[in-house]
This record gives structure tokens, sequence and C-alpha cells, in this order.
């Protein structure tokens, strides 16, 4: 994309919440990678007047670490996650709240964030206080939230906290590995979508902000 469309185009921020704990050794964590890896490849390859997107990824697993910061997409470089350790999410969302609350990382005039969160079991530290904050923090509370269980029904006691994190349009999806495939092709249709629409703010077929921020 020409230097002068980047410069005229906002920041759509996506950020990723991956689980890459223990339990997501084998088959998760190798389809969890190649998803990624094709989703930012498709947002590298995206070009709008009006929307840029910038991805960050947080992970999740022993500890709570920014893999990522925000970063244009077509100049992330990929390196495979790998799995071990609990389950910390709420060091995570803690981490993800304080990105999206910095107006000097994400200013005012960008666009509605998308928060992908993938977590395949309950999470192991304190989590619930970090989780409420960030569902009701002042900026947080306007992001669009996905979410996927991974190996989980809508009877397990992880279930209930994914549906409690995402946006009202939202469902959580739920299957085995080959689920991660299919959810993260929707997180890359929504957002380009979103690019390509009169106003990016608006998640498609729902009403969204018209800005992003409260102020």
């Amino acid at each position: 994309m020409p230097d002068s469309i980047k410069k005229s185009a906002k920041t759509l921020p996506v950020i990723l919440m991956l689980d890459v704990s223990g339990s997501m050794e084998g088959e998760p964590i190798h389809t969890l990678n190649e998803s990624v890896k094709e989703m930012l490849e498709a947002f590298s390859k995206d070009e709008s007047v009006i929307a840029e997107i910038k991805a960050a990824v947080v992970t999740f697993g022993g500890d709570a670490k920014m893999m990522y910061p925000l970063t244009n997409a077509n100049e992330l470089k990929w390196t495979d996650m790998s799995a071990c350790g609990g389950t910390p999410l709420g060091s995570a969302i803690s981490i993800v709240e304080g990105l999206v609350e910095d107006k000097e990382k994400i200013p005012s005039n960008a666009y509605r964030p998308a928060v992908v969160l993938v977590s395949d079991g309950v999470p192991t530290d304190d989590w619930r206080s970090n989780f409420d904050s960030f569902l009701n923090a002042p900026r947080t509370s306007k992001c669009h939230r996905l979410a996927l269980g991974v190996n989980m029904t809508e009877g397990d006691p992880a279930y209930r906290m994914l549906s409690e994190f995402v946006s009202k349009e939202e469902k959580v999806f739920l299957g085995d590995a080959k689920e991660i495939v299919k959810f993260f092709k929707y997180v890359t249709m929504s957002v380009g979508t979103r690019t390509k629409s009169v106003n990016p703010n608006i998640v498609p077929n729902i009403s969204g902000e018209s800005d992003f921020d409260v102020c």
C-alpha cells in the first residue's frame, strides 16, 4: 500500500490472548500456531484506505507475557508458540487491559479493537478481579470480544467464563483442535470486512459504536 494511503488510514487493533498452557500441547498448539500465522498473512495483504490492521499477541502458559506488541500486520514476524505450565488468564487479561487503556499505544481515533481469547480450561491464577475490571473499564468494555473454547462443553466452568467474556453479538465457539481453524477464519473474515466498511467500528451484521473512545 502506498505510504500516502497508509498515513490516512486509522488503526484497527486486533489483540490475541492465547492459552499456551501445558494442556494445549500436541495438536491444539500446532493448529493454533498455523491458524494464527494464516490469519496474520491475510491481514498483511489487506489494503484499505481507511483502516490499517495492527496486531498484538499476549500468551498465557506458566506465565503471561506480551509476545508481540501492537505491530502492523505486515511487519509481524511469527515465531511458533510452545505449550507449558498453568493457565494464568488473570495476568494476561491485565496486560491486555493495560494496552487497550493506553491512549499512546491505541489513540482515541482508533477503531474498535477486536480482542480474541482462546483457552481450553479454567484459569489457575486469581483471575476474577482482573476479568471483571476488563469487562467494565471505560475502553475495554467497548471492545469487540470473541472467544474459542478448545476441548470443552457448555457445561464446563470455563465455558461460563468465556460466555461472560464475549460481546453480546457473539457466541463462544467450541470444539477440538479442528475448530481452531474455523474460528480464526471467522475472525479473519470479521476483521477484513470491517476494514472495507464505511464505518469499521461496526462489526458485520450488527450496530457498532461511532467512536471507540468514550471521551
